[in-house]
């Protein structure tokens, strides 16, 4: 549940403010100086947050347990989106139900379309429809071991779609001087969400396409890590694609869910929330749910893997 500040919490600083066992070597506590002596206010400096100078109170909400502080961000998705950069390397993360992938990468520079509604990077591999976005809020994360500090985007559903967390190599004052300049200028959820009809998606061309067993994922996945094949995986969310080429070093699984990665790449998702397997064209492994959204696109990851890929679909799926 989210709580609004409707005045300061007296009762929460003393834990809040003694959460904080690191010393002057912190991190965040020396993100909170720098953010007060950049910000004119601080409307609620007991909540010892980086977050909080700068911001109007309206803005700032907070979990039950204030282990989670937002702020609540405006709409002007072009400009806001076109700015992340300025934050350095971070972990951008796109999900749907059923998938989820991330890439430690710094935000890519986006093409605005001249209507202004939707923006792609080209081969940073991100398409941005932002009339399907309905809400922005940065979020700080009270953990045991760490701060985590990001901005999440909603779809007009409130269901969450597209994630930028922030990293040791992250410039957090750019962050946060970003997160002041696009806060919310009013409380109105009205302000910050969207309604536009989106008009029916034209008709796909027809393609060879065949069903595969509902295990053919993993097994592709899998084989991918023991012969090193490189591969492009797709996820998609409402008014957002993130689309990544990794070689997949490790799968692991936990609570339903399969978690392919590298270095750099994490690639989540759940086959017992997938209701359909297929192979179009011999050489794009698609996963789609109960209602027919594809979740998951799996491709060949360059050129040079075209061949291993198509005998690898030929013997596993």
């Amino acid at each position: 549940m989210t709580y609004r500040f409707s005045r300061s919490p007296v009762h929460l600083a003393a834990p809040i403010a003694q959460s904080c066992r690191s010393g002057p070597a912190c991190p965040c506590c020396a993100a909170i100086a720098r953010a007060q002596q950049q910000a004119l206010f601080d409307a609620l400096p007991e909540w010892c947050s980086p977050l909080t100078p700068g911001m109007q109170l309206v803005n700032l909400s907070h979990s039950e347990d204030g282990g989670k502080l937002r702020v609540d961000l405006g709409a002007d998705w072009p400009r806001m989106f076109g700015q992340l950069s300025r934050a350095g390397e971070a972990l951008v993360m796109t999900r749907n139900t059923a998938a989820i992938i991330g890439r430690r990468m710094q935000y890519p520079v986006l093409r605005v379309t001249s209507g202004g509604g939707k923006a792609a990077s080209g081969e940073g591999g991100l398409w941005l429809d932002f009339r399907q976005l309905g809400a922005a809020r940065a979020v700080h994360l009270r953990r045991e071991e760490r701060h985590v500090f990001g901005v999440e985007f909603a779809d007009t559903t409130g269901n969450l779609v597209h994630r930028f967390t922030l990293t040791p190599e992250s410039d957090m004052d750019e962050f946060f001087a970003w997160v002041r300049l696009h806060q919310a200028c009013t409380a109105d959820p009205s302000a910050t969400s969207s309604t536009v009809a989106e008009a029916s998606p034209a008709p796909s061309p027809a393609r060879a396409r065949r069903h595969c067993d509902t295990g053919a994922l993993v097994s592709v996945v899998a084989a991918c890590v023991d012969q090193k094949i490189a591969v492009r995986a797709t996820v998609s969310g409402a008014g957002v694609t993130q689309r990544v080429e990794f070689t997949p070093g490790a799968l692991q699984r936990s609570a339903g869910w399969w978690f392919a990665s590298d270095d750099d790449t994490g690639l989540h998702f759940c086959p017992d929330l997938l209701a359909r397997i297929t192979l179009e064209e011999h050489t794009v492994l698609g996963a789609a749910t109960e209602d027919g959204t594809t979740a998951l696109l799996l491709e060949a990851g360059s050129p040079t893997m075209e061949g291993a890929w198509r005998r690898l679909l030929e013997t596993m799926a």
